[in-house]
């Protein structure tokens, strides 16, 4: 099966970087302050203290239909407030982004000290698309809203109790927007109707999704059969992704199934010539697949479930059914409000979910833990628009001093094109995050965002030694976008907040208005590395200043004007 993934390059590490003059790039040392009051759900600091990667959502294209660059190139100021930025300094940004092959409107960046003092800034408060950097916002809001132990619970309920093994009446399978629900919730569950006594179910089977409103994909404009674009359900299972199985067999009966099987998802099979590759295609029909058998004519791959409720419910059926619980077939609906819980499994806390959301960028646990928040704000079964907004909302009430007018994500996942979000909004958020723990186990925002060292997070930026543990961050990638934002921990103990965005939106119009073209392929990967290229560039001027007078390759130079 295809997967509309666009691969990447590792980033070239530049021989030598920047021309002399950028000292004003380089930081002061943060000093402290006294973070804002904090919410309810949060517990101040104490005084002392598919695999998913970040996915383009692309497909090959040739360059040859891009449209022409604007020329224009607005000034490179100095920072509002902290140390000015000289003449010398701005011209040093400038060439820096050129050397690079970007116009200077196509990059904003910020970095602050924990006061606020910005430190250096271009093009700061221009919005740029966020791509899954916009999950540090749902990151933050969650955790506060609803706090680091937060649980979802997932449940069973009922109006009768059983007797002698029957329940006279109807059983609801209830989502509660768990985002890591899997095959071991489902044996909990049904482990735990047995042990109340249930073995059969006379009345009829049911799931109710309610809590929120669902959505076939989290996003109709980006592909359907993409991993990292699923249906979206408070009752979701396996990120909402099912495994596939194929093999031919004879040559004329080819064969699919899923793991597990289920009645709602329907497979085929077509062969290919043996120059073929596996594909996948979504069929109109709502449930069905088929799938390109390709030159081997066996594989596996994982679907992406446009109705993962369903899905769920049948395959807790199946479990059940393996633990000695007898289930009829799922079917939606709403549980009555006295329906009691007759089993109930619980997520692990939130801060874990956050931390495997900011690790492997899931956008469907981004989702789940945005819209819990919307509905925390609102009390309302939101869709992740108006959730989206919900939130911003929110920030803008609790950190007034910031002006959230440009503040737009779109959803919560970040894969939304249309999304838009400041630097100076991104450094907000993560100043207000910096000194806040959350949960009994403590943990700070920085704790959970990935970092270069052990753990391979940032996943091929800046993965050399002298940058280990230097920066901690989130990540954003689509086909003409890229960011990064995150800390840069100093040795007062107070980090730095920094947020860098690299956008070409005339040439992500194009991208959209015809990704099918051939020919973007080659030239959107020449732009992911170099956007990264910049993005490490500017970490490592900002986390080490003996690189302030190495000089920009004459090559890179010639190449930019």
């Amino acid at each position: 099966m295809t997967r509309t993934v666009c691969a990447r390059r590792a980033s070239r590490p530049l021989s030598s970087l920047l021309l002399s003059g950028v000292a004003a790039l380089l930081l002061t040392a943060c000093t402290t302050s006294q973070p804002p009051a904090p919410s309810p759900a949060a517990k101040p600091a104490p005084p002392a203290r598919e695999a998913e990667p970040d996915v383009p959502d692309g497909r090959d294209l040739d360059a040859t239909s891009a449209p022409v660059k604007q020329t224009a190139e607005p000034e490179v100021r100095p920072a509002r407030m902290g140390p000015p930025l000289t003449h010398e300094d701005a011209q040093a940004a400038r060439q820096l982004i050129r050397a690079h092959g970007f116009a200077p409107q196509d990059v904003g960046f910020l970095v602050t000290d924990l006061p606020g003092r910005e430190l250096a800034a271009h093009n700061a408060r221009q919005a740029f698309i966020p791509a899954s950097v916009a999950k540090l916002p749902t990151a933050v809001a969650a955790l506060e809203l609803l706090g680091g132990d937060h649980r979802f619970d997932t449940r069973m309920t009922a109006t009768a109790q059983p007797r002698a093994g029957r329940l006279d009446g109807d059983l609801w399978l209830v989502g509660g927007g768990d985002p890591l629900l899997g095959a071991d919730g489902l044996v909990h569950l049904c482990r735990d109707l047995h042990r109340a006594g249930v073995r059969q179910v006379i009345g009829d089977f049911y799931y109710d999704t309610t809590l929120y409103q669902e959505r076939r994909a989290i996003r109709d404009d980006q592909p359907m059969t993409a991993g990292y674009n699923p249906g979206v359900s408070a009752l979701s299972i396996n990120f909402n992704r099912l495994p596939v199985r194929w093999g031919t067999g004879a040559p004329s009966d080819p064969e699919a199934w899923t793991l597990p099987s289920v009645p709602s998802v329907s497979l085929s099979l077509r062969r290919r010539s043996p120059q073929g590759q596996e594909s996948g295609d979504w069929l109109p029909d709502g449930n069905g697949w088929q799938l390109s058998t390709g030159a081997r004519g066996y594989g596996q791959d994982s679907l992406p479930l446009k109705h993962p409720a369903q899905v769920a419910a049948e395959a807790t059926r199946q479990v059940c059914q393996r633990m000695g619980v007898k289930l009829p077939a799922p079917e939606p609906g709403t549980a009555p409000s006295e329906a009691r819980a007759l089993a109930e499994h619980p997520s692990p806390p939130l801060h874990e979910a956050v931390r495997s959301m900011l690790r492997y960028s899931n956008n469907l646990v981004a989702e789940l833990i945005g819209l819990a928040a919307g509905r925390q704000l609102t009390g309302q079964p939101l869709g992740s628009s108006q959730s989206a907004i919900a939130v911003g909302q929110w920030y803008a009430r609790t950190l007034p001093q910031t002006d959230w007018a440009r503040f737009d994500p779109g959803n919560h996942s970040g894969l939304n094109a249309a999304g838009r979000v400041t630097p100076a909004e991104l450094a907000a958020i993560l100043r207000f995050a910096h000194d806040r723990r959350y949960g009994q186990a403590q943990r700070t925002l920085m704790e959970l965002l990935p970092t270069v060292g052990l753990d391979g997070g940032l996943g091929r930026r800046l993965q050399t030694p002298d940058t280990a543990f230097a920066v901690f961050a989130k990540t954003g990638t689509m086909n003409f976008v890229s960011g990064l934002a995150g800390y840069l921990p100093t040795q007062t103990g107070r980090a730095r907040m920094f947020a860098i965005f690299v956008n070409d939106k005339p040439l992500r119009r194009a991208y959209d208005a015809n990704p099918r073209a051939a020919v973007w392929g080659r030239q959107a990967g020449d732009w992911r590395n170099r956007a990264k290229d910049l993005e490490a560039a500017l970490v490592r001027l900002w986390t080490d200043p003996t690189r302030r007078r190495e000089a920009v390759p004459t090559a890179m130079l010639q190449r930019s004007e």
